[in-house]
Order: structure tokens, then sequence, then C-alpha cells
């Protein structure tokens, strides 16, 4: 039978499997789901179980993080983290900061994201933040060239020689055809046409098509250049 001093010393020594509410200092909320509705319930519950200063943070790629916000007591303490895929290679994280926004809340977002090795940029919570409002058109008017080319593949040739990381088509398997419509549908909303629409990539994603997440993609579908 063990002693009290040794049960006593298992009590210290062993992980805690759960933070208790007041010793949360910070939340970092991130759903597969780019619903609104989802991410507001899950924030209340969150915010439900933390301090009222804890600094609760969330994954998005297009939606408003203002709106997610109001779902939180004390909404001046939730700001907004962009990971781009894939997010343990892309070195890139938007940290997203609302007009009420405590300034330490920005600082320890920036100090999380310094920690992983990445690099943060602050941006404004606007309508595909900074770098979707310049990279979903770009892939989009890639996939509007693919319709009507022979060799589609091409294109990522020629993005990849020009010194891009991969090329578009291979970029949007990456991402996922769901979070690419999400995010042309969110611009769409505000800009109109100047976000061009997506016939191709809509149909695929109708039929079931993915991207990398279901081996279903421009690399993985139409021919066998995987590599």
């Amino acid at each position: 039978q063990k002693s009290l001093d040794q049960k006593e010393q298992q009590k210290k020594t062993r992980p805690k499997q759960q933070m208790t509410k007041e010793e949360a200092e910070r939340i970092l909320a991130a759903l597969k789901n780019e619903e609104m509705k989802v991410k507001k319930q899950l924030l209340a519950d969150l915010a439900n179980r933390c301090r009222e200063d804890t600094i609760i943070a969330t994954n998005t790629s297009a939606l408003s993080v203002a709106e997610m916000a109001k779902a939180v007591p004390h909404p001046e303490r939730v700001i907004g983290l962009h990971f781009f895929n894939p997010a343990h290679l892309m070195p890139l994280v938007e940290v997203v900061q609302l007009e009420n926004t405590r300034p330490e809340a920005v600082a320890a977002a920036m100090r999380f994201v310094q920690s992983m090795g990445k690099t943060p940029i602050l941006v404004k919570d606007a309508h595909g933040f900074i770098v979707n409002r310049i990279l979903v058109p770009y892939l989009l008017g890639a996939v509007q060239l693919a319709v009507n080319m022979r060799d589609p593949w091409i294109l990522d040739d020629a993005m990849v020689e020009f010194g891009m990381p991969m090329g578009p088509l291979r970029l949007l398997d990456e991402v996922g055809f769901d979070v690419a419509l999400h995010v042309e549908k969110t611009l769409r909303t505000a800009f109109g046409d100047h976000v061009p629409a997506c016939q191709l990539l809509q149909d695929m994603h109708e039929h079931g098509m993915m991207g990398r997440k279901n081996e279903r993609g421009f690399y993985t579908s139409f021919q066998d250049r995987t590599n």
C-alpha cells in the first residue's frame, strides 16, 4: 500500500487533464466547419467556461471576426488568426484585429504566432482580410483558364518556374474546394463581379471532389501527375 506521502507526490506530478476556469488565459478555437452560426455557438460556449479576461482567438479564412465576437461577453478580448494551407508548412499568419480589440490581446496573439516560428501580420477585419483578396481571384482566374486549355497543368509549371512555391491548381487541392468556394462566396457578396465566378470548381465540388481532403482533385482525378 502506498504511503500518504507517495500519493501526495503523485498528485503534484500528475499532468493536468483539464484547466480550470481560473487558469485559462488564452483559448484558440478551430473548426473545420466555416459556418458563422457554428462558430458563434462555440465561442459563446468557450466564453462561459473561462474568465472574463481570457483571450479568445478563432481561426477563419473569410468569416467576420466582429460578427463572431458578438456572441462573446467582453468582445474586446476576441481576435482572429488565419493560418494558411498547408498550415505546418506555410509561415504566414494573419492576426485579425477588431476596432475595439484590447492591445494586450493583439500583443499576445503576435507572440503566440511567433512562438511557433511563423510570421504574423496585423490586418483589419475586412472581407478576405489581405491575402485572400489577392489569392482567391488568382486561383479562380487560373481555373477559368484551365477550362479552355488542353494541358491546364502548364499553369502550375509556369507559376512554379516564376517562383511560386506551388501552382494554383495544386494549391486549390491543398486548400480544398469547399473552403475555396466558401471564400469565393464571401468575396463575391462584398465585391460582386470583381471576383470571378468559377462554375468548374462548383461542379467538381457538387460531384464530391474536395481536393486532397478526399484524394479527389486536380492532381488525383484527371491525370497521373501526383508529384
